[in-house]
């Protein structure tokens, strides 16, 4: 009975590299489609006009430009941050874990933050009524928000807001680093 137990535990085991490697592969064609339809963006490629006036330009063609247009219309040119997450995701060395989703989870409150916060900045610039917008609709409401709650200085409130919240994952993190180290070593003596 025992080494039913174990068998299965070790089937279970050796297939999580597998589903690990297989959502790597699943990463990098999404970036790489992600990438080239960002890349090729352009504004007269709407994707969602009827009848369509002009041929899509995009390389991704008509889902890409779509696709791309969603993303920095919603997001605006913060939506980088997305290709960039998913490159550092795919580089990390060994299985996805738990703590895995504490940090897409701390990428997810950034990318909010940045929208934010480009969207403020965007407000003092002379050419804010183009398309793409730095923080886009996403970040629009956002600064309108945190506008009607805090006033002026709304700006300075988010960004201290952010800065801290960073220190507080990173001292999380370090902590949880440090603790493994510990366990690790008490397992060791």
């Amino acid at each position: 009975m025992k080494s039913l137990k174990t068998n299965k535990k070790a089937s279970i085991l050796s297939f999580f590299p597998k589903v690990s490697l297989s959502f790597k592969i699943f990463l990098c064609l999404v970036f790489l489609f992600m990438t080239l339809s960002l890349i090729s963006y352009d504004i007269k490629d709407t994707g969602n006009t009827y009848p369509p006036q002009t041929p899509i330009s995009n390389w991704m063609g008509k889902a890409g430009a779509i696709f791309s247009y969603t993303l920095y219309l919603w997001l605006g040119q913060v939506v980088w941050m997305i290709p960039l997450g998913l490159v550092l995701l795919i580089m990390q060395k060994g299985k996805f874990s738990f703590s895995h989703g504490y940090w897409v989870c701390w990428c997810f409150f950034l990318l909010l933050w940045v929208c934010t916060l480009a969207s403020f900045w965007e407000k003092l610039s002379l050419d804010s009524d183009r398309m793409p917008s730095k923080g886009g609709l996403l970040g629009l409401f956002l600064s309108e928000k945190w506008q009607l709650y805090f006033g002026k200085f709304s700006a300075l409130f988010l960004l201290c807001t952010g800065i801290i919240l960073a220190i507080y994952a990173f001292t999380i993190a370090l902590e949880q680093k440090y603790w493994k180290k510990l366990q690790h070593q008490e397992k060791k003596e």
